[in-house]
């Protein structure tokens, strides 16, 4: 399904709407609502196999697809950080940013999960100029001989 760019947004608080469970708050519903389209994403996404053979996609390229612009830093040790350079969910941000910026966390975390990376973590860092969530490699499963974190692929492999 393809989306504009505050689509996914709009399409993830209509289902918020729509299967909001009895009892269930408003922000909680839109959170559950990102996490578990995060999490069908990155399944989906990790089903498809890669032309090499490789891991089939990376969330790095996933995020730069949706829009959010993905710059890789290093990080402390053998860590790297994923800044999110752009919130393509920003115009609503703006709005109403402690349940957007926790949908978008959630929804990165939720594609994380899906995809099966164990190696990062999705980080709310809110700063201005940038999407509020950040990506954290585990620096100690990178350490034990874990898979390259799928977060730092080259965009070309993808």
């Amino acid at each position: 399904m393809a989306f504009g760019r505050c689509g996914l947004l709009a399409s993830l608080l209509a289902e918020a709407v729509v299967d909001r469970r009895p009892g269930e708050d408003r922000q909680g519903a839109a959170l559950r609502a990102a996490r578990l389209r995060g999490e069908a994403m990155g399944s989906r996404d990790a089903a498809v196999p890669s032309a090499s053979g490789d891991p089939p996609v990376c969330a790095l390229a996933a995020l730069e697809r949706l829009g959010f612009e993905p710059e890789i830093l290093a990080g402390p040790g053998s860590a790297t950080v994923t800044v999110l350079r752009n919130c393509p969910f920003h115009p609503v941000a703006a709005q109403a940013p402690a349940l957007v910026c926790g949908m978008n966390h959630a929804f990165v975390e939720g594609y994380l999960t899906g995809l099966g990376d164990t190696t990062a973590t999705a980080v709310l860092n809110p700063r201005p100029g940038s999407c509020c969530v950040e990506l954290r490699t585990n620096e100690e499963g990178v350490a034990r001989g874990a898979r390259p974190p799928r977060v730092a692929c080259d965009r070309e492999s993808t």
